[in-house]
């Protein structure tokens, strides 16, 4: 999943050009476009009315479009009280949910918090994956030294250390090294000694990573450095840590868990604060949710990183 737009809403002039902006991406990807710029009108309308500023993000993912509206106003104490139609007052988003939410093709999906904020989030029905993932720089994602990577039944989410131009160059050169390997847990010693080795002889950053290896029962994680990750397993949310250290230090002992209907890893860099994870994973079971709500209110200065992998009863 990937930020198309961002936009900053504080006036009804900021809410005009998103529209014109959003319509002119969509006009010739996507039959719904009406639909869209109606729930961006909207959204965008109800940020300037009760919170008086926001943000709207259009996103993508594949051939699918997405809109969040996120803020971090005073929040909604009743959710299904503020979906009703004909309901509205300062404390909730008011009538226009309701009449987005009665849209046949599309889902809503509403994380909020009391004195946090607020993200809606509309998306195309069809869009229930098992796996999303999101980055977002806080300079400029042409310099982002994070990266999500997918090959085959591996994921690998890395962070290169600093910013800028050589964080970028490691970044893409990692993703070069790891394209190029064979992937198993059984030979991962010999990958982390091969990447330590790439990485001293062209002169690249130092990296921290962790490898996700998801197959239709089981889920195995391993890695090296201050990535963390984050289970919610049945009833149970558990925190792993991997071994301090940067590459070239082997993490040679992976962990390996049974993967059962509806469970979820997050794997997330330094950028994404663990309470907020933690307090997302808690309050709200929609993955694309998951993913925008946790980048979106941790407030460290960093770039920011988040795989988020669900394992579906029906894709079983």
């Amino acid at each position: 999943m990937e930020i198309v737009n961002r936009f900053f809403i504080k006036s009804q002039g900021d809410l005009l050009f998103s529209k014109l902006e959003v319509k002119n991406v969509l006009a010739k990807k996507n039959k719904f476009v009406e639909d869209y710029v109606f729930a961006l009108m909207e959204l965008g309308t109800n940020i300037l009315k009760y919170p008086k500023e926001g943000e709207i993000w259009l996103l993508k993912e594949e051939d699918e479009f997405l809109l969040a509206a996120l803020d971090r106003g005073k929040g909604i104490e009743d959710i299904k009280w503020a979906l009703k139609e004909g309901n509205s007052s300062s404390k909730t988003l008011g009538v226009g949910l309701a009449s987005l939410n009665k849209l046949g093709n599309f889902k809503l999906s509403i994380f909020s918090k009391k004195n946090k904020g607020t993200v809606v989030l509309f998306k195309p029905k069809s869009l229930e994956k098992e796996v999303s993932f999101l980055i977002r720089s806080y300079m400029d994602m042409k310099y982002c030294g994070d990266f999500i990577l997918k090959k085959g039944k591996f994921y690998i989410l890395a962070d290169v250390s600093g910013h800028g131009l050589k964080a970028k160059k490691t970044a893409d050169k990692v993703i070069e090294f790891f394209k190029s390997q064979p992937l198993s847990c059984v030979i991962l010693d010999d990958i982390f000694k091969k990447l330590h080795e790439f990485i001293n002889q062209n002169d690249l950053r130092s990296v921290v990573l962790s490898i996700v290896e998801k197959s239709r029962k089981f889920l195995s994680i391993c890695g090296v450095g201050n990535i963390k990750i984050m289970l919610k397993l049945t009833k149970e949310l558990k925190i792993l840590t991997q071994k301090s250290g940067v590459i070239g230090e082997c993490y040679t002992n992976f962990s390996k868990y049974t993967f059962s209907d509806y469970d979820v890893v997050a794997v997330f860099s330094d950028g994404i604060e663990e309470e907020v994870v933690r307090d997302v994973f808690l309050n709200c079971d929609d993955i694309h949710m998951c993913a925008i709500a946790c980048v979106y209110f941790s407030d460290v200065l960093d770039d920011k990183s988040i795989l988020i992998i669900r394992r579906n009863n029906e894709r079983a």
